[in-house]
């Protein structure tokens, strides 16, 4: 019987902690950082890993909205048709693959990136598309401080909202 996830990150953890760190010379400072940094990530893996999809298609889903938002706002037309592709790539992916939705979702905010730099620099960004945008960043941005909480690195983390709050 093979391991599960679990078990196989929590074994990872305990060899790097009770075997490899102590194995390290206290005058390689680089080398026991690196490996306390690897231990700390691995953690929050081991947290994380479970609702990683969940996660990033819950971010996937803004952005198709945003981008479909976008496209019908749009002046240049070459840009809205790309999002409008983006979305339909992305509608087709199988949404049980991490590394789809993961790849689908990058596509998808670089060209979102790229249609909002291109339209303010013709003319200044429209109000519909700037208010579209700063609610689709704000939302984004407390699901990715409440995400990455568990790195232990944000100020506020302790009151931020737990991730089942913000889904939907």
């Amino acid at each position: 019987m093979l391991p599960d996830i679990d078990v196989r990150l929590a074994n990872t953890l305990k060899a790097l902690t009770e075997v490899v760190l102590p194995a390290i010379p206290a005058d390689a400072p680089l080398a026991r950082e690196q490996a306390q940094l690897a231990v700390a990530h691995l953690g929050v893996v081991a947290r994380q890993w479970k609702d990683a999809l969940a996660f990033e298609l819950e971010s996937l889903d803004a952005a198709c909205r945003l981008a479909r938002d976008l496209a019908g706002q749009l002046a240049d037309t070459a840009r809205a048709v790309a999002l409008e592709g983006a979305v339909a790539r992305a509608d087709d992916i199988d949404r049980r693959r991490y590394d789809a939705v993961s790849a689908a979702h990058r596509e998808l905010v670089a060209l979102i990136a790229a249609a909002i730099a291109e339209d303010r620099v013709a003319s200044p960004l429209a109000a519909g598309i700037a208010d579209r945008v700063l609610a689709y960043a704000e939302r984004q941005a407390l699901r990715e401080r409440a995400w990455f909480a568990a790195c232990g690195l944000d100020p506020d983390r302790d009151s931020l909202p737990s991730l089942d709050t913000l889904a939907g």
